[in-house]
């Protein structure tokens, strides 16, 4: 087994040698973020402040504050694109959204070892529905 613990490898072994039950796991992680508000025009926006805006799509995109001042008297266009940034008035807000993706190199692994342990259980049942 590698250094590293690996929760998967540790239950396929548990599942192998010891016979134990395979089991889902039951931790999920999330990633918590605490917005300053949703955007609003005329508003004083200062510096790191991170703001909800409605963009032209009509989605909700996470915006942080990179230069301090104050929002425009009517809505700015947002269209939403990735690590745009957008000037209100006066102050510039960048998009944020790329941070909170899973990055394509991390997600294809990811999801191999789900189909590989998938695949894995998948053998395991016809296994046991043999005599």
């Amino acid at each position: 087994m590698a250094a590293k613990s690996n929760a998967l490898e540790n239950a396929i072994i548990d599942f192998w040698l010891r016979g134990q039950a395979l089991v889902a796991s039951v931790t999920t992680y999330v990633k918590l973020i605490s917005c300053d508000g949703k955007h609003a025009v005329s508003a004083v926006y200062t510096l790191n402040d991170l703001i909800g805006v409605e963009c032209d799509d009509s989605k909700w995109r996470l915006y942080k504050v990179t230069t301090a001042g104050t929002g425009a008297g009517a809505k700015t266009s947002y269209p939403g694109v990735a690590n745009e940034a957008i000037t209100d008035g006066t102050a510039v807000l960048t998009e944020q959204n790329a941070g909170l993706e899973v990055p394509p190199r991390l997600a294809a692994p990811m999801l191999m070892r789900l189909l590989h342990f998938q695949w894995q259980i998948g053998l395991a049942l016809r296994a046991q529905d043999q005599p």
